[in-house]
């Protein structure tokens, strides 16, 4: 079986970045935020929020208030090659040692609740119908204040070819 290896660069958002953050978060998930949001909260959000860029085309995104991530998504083209893992880690690593970090996730959503337990979120909860478009049960995860990430900015990312 046939590899493909990308490099990515993994770096701190930038307001410039929020019209494309916009446009993945609009093309791969159902629940979007609209604009006044993202840009209201821009300052708490940017020293914990990444974008992930191949070549000069950012590629996926997580957003975090410090706290709660908030969004995360890659562009299916380039799910597969660990570019959320990194940019969970990163956005873990950013977070203030000390304080939980939380997020929710679709029930249904099992390849993101793996992925998120293997970095260290553990189920605390259920929230019924917190998604509407479709409507689907959130599980609310949480990691563990204290547990250490290692950020890391230029990597290359492998995957198997299908």
């Amino acid at each position: 079986m046939e590899t493909k290896t990308i490099k990515v660069n993994v770096r701190l958002i930038r307001l410039g970045d929020l019209p494309r953050v916009c446009a993945i978060n609009e093309e791969m998930l159902a629940e979007n935020y609209p604009w006044a949001i993202w840009k209201g909260i821009f300052d708490t959000c940017k020293p914990y929020s990444f974008v992930a860029v191949v070549g000069h085309t950012i590629v996926g995104y997580v957003y975090c208030d410090g706290e709660l991530v908030i969004s995360v998504a890659v562009l299916a083209a380039y799910q597969g090659y660990g570019i959320g893992r990194q940019l969970m880690t990163n956005c873990l690593a950013s977070c203030a040692m000390g304080k939980e970090t939380r997020l929710q996730v679709r029930t249904t959503n099992t390849s993101a609740i793996k992925l998120y337990e293997s970095l260290g979120f553990i189920i605390q909860g259920q929230i019924a119908d917190y998604y509407k478009n479709p409507e689907c049960d959130a599980h609310l995860m949480v990691h563990a204040a204290g547990q250490p990430h290692t950020a890391t900015a230029h990597i290359k990312c492998t995957r198997r070819a299908t």
